[in-house]
């Protein structure tokens, strides 16, 4: 039992150097990050805002809002990197009688857009859930 107490002393000794020694080395790569949202009936909206320890900083802008007579959810997201250039993702899920359907498109900086359609749906009398997936544009 005091041998395992002296290793946990001497494991505890050599972080607390290390911890000391590369302190300030940490200090360099700190950054801070804040988020904001509200939601008010079927919206919401969401700010989120990361930033370097040089002072640059990436905006993201998520709005959503749901229409629960046709049970579809609509989400926009932007997001600006510190060199001020954006990429926007538009979303939109459907409910449908058996599973769902959804359609997204990411578009660029310099306008170039790849799009995503989900299709899921359960099969009762089997017992299966299936899901398709097909994409489109750069990198498909």
């Amino acid at each position: 039992m005091k041998k395992t107490i002296t290793n946990r002393f001497a494991i505890l000794q050599l972080l607390l150097i290390v911890i000391l020694v590369f302190g300030s080395a940490l200090d360099a790569l700190a950054w801070q990050h804040s988020v904001t949202g509200s939601g008010r009936g079927n919206t919401i909206s969401r700010k989120s805002v990361t930033t370097g320890n040089q002072g640059n900083s990436v905006v993201r802008e998520t709005e959503g809002a749901y229409n629960s007579g046709t049970g579809t959810w609509n989400k926009n997201a932007t997001t600006t990197g510190p060199n001020g250039k954006s990429v926007n993702k538009s979303t939109t899920t459907t409910r449908t009688n058996n599973g769902y359907t959804k359609e997204s498109t990411v578009t660029g900086p310099q306008g170039e857009s790849a799009g995503r359609s989900v299709e899921g749906a359960w099969d009762a009398e089997s017992q299966t859930w299936t899901k398709t997936v097909n994409s489109s544009g750069r990198n498909q």
